[in-house]
C-alpha cells in the first residue's frame, strides 16, 4: 500500500513520518480516560452504518514504503457523507482531526469497551457529549490517510483491539456479556511486539465460537 500525495508520497522521509504519526495518534487515543462502569447497561448494540459491507478486513499487515503496519480495524464501503452511527451509548472522548485518522470520534461505552470511528467528512458530536446507540455522531468521508471515502471501525477493550466484524456478528448478534471477554483479555499475557492468536469459545443458549485475533498493543 502506498502513501497518498497529500501525505508525501512513496519516500522514505513519508514512511517514517507515516510511522511517527501513527505512535502519536494512537497514544492520544490509548490515553484517555476511560469510564470504569458499564454505560451501556440495558442499551443495545446496533450497526455503525445502515448497511454493512466490507471493503478491508481486520488485522492483516500492509507493506508500506518498507514498512510493516497491521490494519487494526475494519473497513466498510460508504460513499462520503454516509450516515455514521454510533454502536451503543456512550461519552464521546475524541472528535478531532488527527493527520492519519483523519476526522475521528472516540466513543467510550464503559467497562473497557471503547469504538472509533475514522476518515469522516464531518463530526456532528463534540468531545464530552453524550450519545445513545444508533444516534448520528458524524458523516463518512476520505480525510486522512485513505484513497477513497469509506469508514474505518476500530473497537477496543481494555485497550485490546478486536475484529469489529466478529464484534458485530457474535457479541451483538448472540448478546453474550462484553464482562466476560474483557476478562479474559484482561489476563491474557502479552507480549510486546509479538503477534498471539487464540480462540475462546462459549456456551450461551446457543453454542457459538468467537475468535480474536490480537496483535500487539497500540
Amino acid at each position: 500500500l502506498g502513501i497518498p500525495d497529500s501525505l508525501g508520497g512513496n519516500t522514505k522521509q513519508a514512511g517514517d513520518d507515516l510511522l511517527n504519526n501513527i505512535a502519536k495518534e494512537n497514544a492520544s487515543i490509548n490515553g484517555i480516560k476511560l469510564a470504569t462502569t458499564s454505560i451501556w447497561q440495558n442499551s443495545k448494540f446496533s450497526s455503525p452504518l445502515k448497511t454493512l459491507f466490507i471493503t478491508d478486513v481486520y488485522g492483516y499487515s500492509r507493506n508500506t514504503v518498507g514498512n510493516s503496519i497491521s490494519h487494526k480495524g475494519t473497513d466498510f464501503r460508504a460513499l462520503e457523507g454516509t450516515q455514521v452511527m454510533s454502536i451503543n451509548k456512550g461519552i464521546v472522548k475524541i472528535s478531532r482531526l488527527y493527520t492519519l485518522s483523519g476526522n475521528t470520534i472516540v466513543v467510550d461505552h464503559g467497562s473497557g469497551l471503547v469504538s472509533i470511528y475514522m476518515h469522516l467528512s464531518k463530526l456532528i458530536v463534540k468531545e464530552g457529549d453524550k450519545v445513545e446507540s444508533g444516534q448520528l455522531i458524524g458523516l463518512s468521508g476520505k480525510t486522512g490517510y485513505v484513497f477513497g471515502p469509506h469508514l474505518h471501525l476500530a473497537i477496543k477493550i481494555n485497550g485490546i483491539s478486536i475484529d469489529p466484524a466478529a464484534f458485530h456478528t457474535n457479541i451483538l448478534a448472540n448478546g453474550v456479556s462484553i464482562r466476560a471477554i474483557a476478562l479474559i483479555l484482561w489476563f491474557v499475557v502479552i507480549v510486546p511486539d509479538a503477534l498471539c492468536f487464540f480462540t475462546v469459545t462459549f456456551e450461551p443458549l446457543h453454542i457459538w465460537a468467537f475468535t480474536v485475533i490480537r496483535h500487539e498493543i497500540v
